[in-house]
């Protein structure tokens, strides 16, 4: 971006002192379409505005027919519940510390746990969980659903990670899956 006066005041620089960028810096987070990489939506800021923040723009032009996919340090139990809001399906890249509590271990290895608003603690925490466990079991319909303030239910995937060289380590990543499709959830 030009070096001009107004720019540098709305972007500002990366660095600092003798390691300050030559020229403003813009943050930019996009929806992108995985083929092609157009740009389907996005959000620019200031050097200093985070990602996360930028991302909050985006969740809500998300649309029922596509799926996001997110990396870990975009999560949010908030960014969730945005995202969930919109009707796409979300595949994000679980945080390591993310307590994700297994509700229903599935046949093919993957189990379903409830995403739990951090702000829930103690007896309501369980009760969330419980009311996941309920929610699976309800094969009719009749059950209560889950308030979507305290708890997402989500399909777990982990797996192993391989480098470029397709060196398997031993440290295993976890996926969380969010379908909003036919039903109630991932089943």
């Amino acid at each position: 971006m030009p070096d001009t006066k107004g720019n540098a005041a709305e972007f500002g620089h990366a660095g600092s002192g003798a390691n300050r960028s030559v020229f403003p810096k813009a943050r930019v987070v996009a929806l992108a379409e995985c083929g092609t990489h157009v740009f389907l939506a996005a959000q620019v800021g200031g050097w200093a505005v985070g990602e996360k923040t930028l991302a909050k723009g985006l969740y809500g032009r998300l649309r029922p027919d596509e799926l996001l996919t997110a990396d870990r340090n975009f999560y949010s139990f908030e960014a969730c519940d945005l995202a969930t809001r919109s009707g796409a399906a979300l595949l994000w890249r679980a945080p390591t510390q993310l307590e994700l509590p297994v509700v229903k271990v599935l046949s093919d290895g993957t189990y379903l746990s409830a995403l739990i608003n951090p702000a829930i603690r103690d007896a309501r925490r369980r009760a969330a969980i419980l009311a996941a466990a309920a929610q699976i079991t309800d094969t009719q319909g009749e059950g209560e659903e889950l308030d979507p303030t305290e708890a997402h239910l989500v399909r777990v995937v982990e797996y192993d990670v391989a480098d470029r060289a397709g060196n398997t380590h031993r440290r295993v990543d976890r996926g969380a899956v969010h379908h909003p499709g036919p039903g109630r959830g991932p089943r």
